[in-house]
């Protein structure tokens, strides 16, 4: 257990959203945004040390979790953009929303939804 750094110098995720921190790759490796102010990116850094939030076993599961998603993800998406029934266009946004709801609600949720958000917007 890591016990060399202060409390102040962590990402409170209950308070700060970590996606204004870390970028999140496919492959379940997660960095500190490159666009960071010095303070936010010390954080962000230490957060990842600390947490050893870029373990093997974590990237792992990240990945998996991202991976199951955007599968998901890209056959609605494939659907929505060979679709040319309105009726049909209506209920694949409700799909939409419904994965939107279901993995902003799941384990790793800001890493998935930031790796299925970028392709549908």
């Amino acid at each position: 257990m890591i016990k060399d750094y202060d409390a102040k110098d962590l990402i409170k995720p209950d308070i700060e959203y970590p996606s204004d921190y870390f970028v999140f790759t496919s492959n379940g490796d997660m960095f500190p945004k490159e666009n960071l102010q010095l303070n936010d990116k010390r954080k962000a850094t230490e957060m990842i040390r600390v947490m050893n939030l870029n373990s093997p076993s974590l990237i792992g599961l990240r990945a998996v979790a991202i991976q199951e998603a955007m599968f998901e993800y890209t056959a609605i998406l494939e659907m929505k953009l060979c679709c040319q029934d309105a009726d049909l266009l209506d209920e694949i946004e409700l799909e939409i929303q419904e994965l939107e709801k279901k993995y902003s609600n799941a384990a790793f949720r800001t890493s998935v939804m930031q790796n299925i958000k970028t392709p549908l917007i």
